[in-house]
């Protein structure tokens, strides 16, 4: 169970606690039930993001606070800045709320929504829109990304009103910050495209390896058949095989042309 993320050592004691063993309901008092931090969300769909959830506690169970954990949500701490990350049960979330310094809080969110990322990696097809608040209406996040790389305007059609699309996202990175996360995400991307396109060819190789081996050991044959006739026909004199032997040679020593 340690190899998927689902159970982690307890401290000073040879044993381990299983995330799904906790308690199903949240402890009273873990968390103010007014919201004063930086918040976030992950939005799942129509996938259950349970088995997330429990990942991300034993994933951090060495930063949490005081044993507050339960099945569906844990308490943890960097040392500077405190969270609350729990999954919401009337839709498919987990929500993030972290409190403490300004500059301080938007690190360790971005830190936590790393581990998230590290999670989801294994899950190609999996579909999650990440979320910010604005009054009284969650955001799109990456859609105000690409709005104010874009240096377009958002007008949102329920709240019939634009969206300070640069004040809303400052509250949780620096747009220089930003800047330079895009151009870091468009080196990335550029080298996902061309290990993803060594890779294809790769596979089609290997997909098509015994075809190719078999061809070249029939060539290898057809060649050592066609040298012995060669050697054994009385037709060929000297005159003959010497001309062969320079063109053997020519193309031996040759560099090969680029495809």
């Amino acid at each position: 169970m340690k190899k998927f993320k689902l159970c982690y050592p307890v401290r000073r004691l040879d044993n381990t606690f299983v995330a799904r063993s906790f308690s199903d309901i949240e402890p009273a008092g873990v968390w103010p039930e007014e919201s004063t931090g930086l918040q976030f969300r992950f939005n799942y769909g129509s996938f259950p993001p349970d088995l997330f959830m429990a990942q991300f506690i034993v994933e951090g169970y060495a930063n949490i606070v005081d044993e507050k954990r339960w099945r569906s949500g844990v308490v943890v701490s960097d040392g500077r800045c405190q969270a609350i990350v729990r999954r919401g049960f009337s839709n498919e979330y987990i929500e993030i709320e972290v409190v403490g310094p300004e500059k301080q809080r938007r690190g360790y969110l971005h830190e936590l929504l790393g581990v998230f990322r590290e999670l989801h990696s294994p899950f190609e097809n999996l579909e999650v829109t990440r979320e910010i608040p604005f009054e009284n209406v969650w955001l799109n996040y990456d859609h105000l990304l690409t709005y104010e790389e874009e240096n377009e305007s958002y007008f949102h059609p329920e709240l019939k009103k634009k969206i300070p699309v640069s004040e809303v996202l400052d509250g949780y990175s620096q747009q220089g910050d930003r800047d330079m996360f895009g151009k870091q995400l468009n080196r990335i991307e550029m080298k996902l495209d061309m290990v993803a396109e060594e890779t294809g060819f790769l596979k089609q190789l290997g997909k098509h390896q015994s075809a190719i081996l078999q061809q070249l050991n029939e060539d290898d044959k057809n060649e050592k058949t066609s040298l012995q006739q060669f050697r054994t026909d009385s037709t060929n004199s000297p005159e003959n095989y010497l001309p062969m032997t320079r063109f053997y040679h020519k193309c031996k020593n040759s560099k090969p042309s680029r495809m």
